[in-house]
């Protein structure tokens, strides 16, 4: 949490039972959304976030948050940078 609180983060977006305990102890500055599972978390994800905005993903493979990817992907298609651009 510490990590999560020290960065410029202004929003987390958590599932799975593990998170919970993470969800609970971020500091209110952070705006935080615990789901049960990826699936539940999938349609919050899809309409908070916007063209523009960087997201971060980690999970194991279990959670099944591969299929957040494909969603985000669909709805924002990954777009190439040039080196200038970069």
């Amino acid at each position: 949490a510490d990590l999560i609180a020290g960065s410029e983060t202004r929003t987390v977006f958590l599932a799975g039972p593990e998170m919970r305990a993470l969800a609970d102890t971020l500091p209110d500055e952070i705006e935080t959304e615990y789901r049960a599972g990826a699936e539940d978390l999938k349609l919050v994800l899809l309409s908070a976030l916007k063209p523009g905005d960087v997201v971060m993903i980690k999970s194991s493979k279990g959670i099944g948050f591969s299929k957040l990817v494909e969603a985000l992907l669909s709805k924002f298609p990954a777009v190439a940078t040039t080196a200038k651009q970069a």
